[in-house]
């Protein structure tokens, strides 16, 4: 059960970006309520908008703030997307660590940007844009994630890959729990700029150890190393990338494996949805009355709810696989299913809340929520041959990203309207989109009993595939450097 410290590979720099990521995020969102504030009336004001008499000043600030955060989203998101689904897929192709360290150049373009903007704090707030674009342009996230995932599935096998990649989920919450502690206690007691100053910082040392410790477990294909192939021209290559991408999830598979892909995909895009409401509108709701919390509350909120998802996948999901014995995808939906739960409790519990004790019993009713993401990606992976891994994550993470978008502009435009008579209504709104969620995967499961998933194990000579003439299937499956230290726990 503990082999796998044995194996450690990209987990440190996805928690290290995690790390930068949590920072940032809250952060960036106090940052906009200041600025915007500051635009709006004066310093006097801006320290006691949290005081009753100034409620009108208050949502008035939280509407433009609010609106904001969804024009950098804009700028972030929709390139992000983009260029996630290109780099994504020719990580199948270029190797995957390439293509990692592009997110991480402009995450600390990003930084620099907001370095500046916070040092002089009545600058223009159209200066952010700079920085949401060189995120967006580098695949932001999205790329990176995609990386380090498909890292993880190139270098484990069937059996082990769930546990592997609840490992690797839970470096987000570790890695966030460190990052917003941090972050509360940087802006309260040095500043905005200290804290980018930091982000910074921590994505130069990602740098570094990709750079001069992480290892290639895909290499690139033989014709573009050696230049053989002269037809292959950049054009070519991207269209190449996109296609693969695109198209992953509706070729023609061995049994039901397509129908699966779809449902698990379409569930995946719902509880994305979720996610980015509940992001945007966390700091906004807990700064607002009658709970007015301060930015050091507010991190040790966010890094309690971290800490509890990140225990279970860390501590809980490992005991849990070493006690269950053979690995089936049926019984891992279970543990999706409750997380699911988890998660629906957490935000209805939010809709409601009016104090702090409540708010603050949260973390611990949703700790199960982490289940979904690890469950979900080991068994899309079975679905899948490896030479597809990068182009699924590629292409989930694009409709991912169209989706958080559009959950950005949804839940971002229903909190100013329900603000002045139920704070918390998105909040409920939210819980009702992860019961349609449940009700998808619990009708996976009781599929999947009678028409089981075609695992490429089991049917070694016959991939999913039928179109094995397809340049995306060009198999690298035996030359990856470490295919001797492919995990089987």
């Amino acid at each position: 059960m503990a082999g796998w410290w044995r194996h450690i590979t990209v987990e440190p720099v996805l928690c290290l970006f995690m790390m930068g990521m949590f920072i940032q995020i809250p952060t960036s969102q106090m940052l906009l309520l200041q600025k915007v504030c500051m635009v709006e009336y004066n310093s006097s004001i801006c320290d006691q908008l949290d005081e009753k008499k100034y409620q009108e000043m208050e949502n008035i600030v939280q509407t433009k703030t609010s609106h904001w955060i969804l024009y950098l989203q804009l700028f972030n998101a929709i390139p992000g997307a983009i260029m996630s689904l290109i780099f994504g897929a020719s990580s199948d192709r270029l190797g995957r660590r390439v293509i990692m360290v592009i997110p991480v150049m402009g995450s600390i373009i990003n930084g620099l940007v907001l370095i500046v903007s916070a040092y002089f704090i009545e600058s223009d707030l159209r200066y952010l844009i700079i920085g949401a674009l060189a995120m967006g342009c580098s695949g932001s996230f999205g790329t990176f994630y995609i990386s380090v995932i498909s890292y993880i599935a190139d270098i484990t096998d069937e059996e082990s890959r769930t546990k592997r990649f609840g490992i690797l989920e839970s470096m987000v919450f570790i890695g966030g729990t460190v990052g917003l502690l941090s972050a509360g206690l940087i802006v309260q007691y040095l500043g905005f700029a200290a804290v980018y100053l930091f982000v910074v910082i921590l994505y130069i040392i990602i740098l570094i150890y990709v750079g001069f410790k992480l290892k290639e477990s895909l290499p690139p294909l033989e014709e573009l190393k050696d230049g053989k192939d002269k037809t292959l021209s950049c054009f070519t290559f991207l269209w190449q990338s996109i296609r693969c991408a695109l198209t992953v999830f509706f070729k023609k598979r061995a049994g039901s494996n397509r129908k699966y892909l779809l449902l698990l995909q379409c569930m995946t895009v719902l509880g994305v949805l979720v996610f980015s409401g509940e992001l945007d509108l966390t700091v906004l709701f807990t700064k607002h009355q009658p709970l007015s919390w301060n930015p050091s509350l507010l991190g040790i909120y966010l890094a309690v709810k971290n800490i509890c998802k990140g225990v279970v996948l860390i501590v809980g999901l490992p005991v849990y696989f070493h006690i269950r014995g053979k690995k089936e995808p049926q019984r891992d939906i279970i543990l999706a299913q409750l997380g699911i739960v988890s998660g629906i409790a957490a935000l209805v519990m939010i809709s409601f809340a009016k104090t702090t004790a409540v708010m603050m019993i949260v973390p611990f009713v949703g700790s199960l929520a982490g289940l979904l993401g690890a469950v979900m990606g080991s068994i899309k992976t079975q679905l899948v041959l490896p030479t597809e891994f990068g182009a699924m994550f590629a292409c989930t993470t694009f409709f991912d990203a169209m989706v958080s978008l559009l959950g950005s502009v949804l839940f971002n435009n229903l909190y100013p309207a329900t603000l002045s008579f139920w704070p918390g209504f998105s909040f409920l709104v939210m819980a009702g989109l992860s019961c349609v969620s449940l009700v998808i995967l619990t009708y996976v499961k009781y599929s999947m009993q009678s028409h089981p998933p075609v695992s490429r194990l089991k049917d070694a000579g016959q991939p999913f595939v039928l179109n094995m003439s397809d340049e995306c299937q060009e198999s690298q499956v035996d030359t990856s450097p470490l295919g001797d230290t492919i995990i089987s726990e």
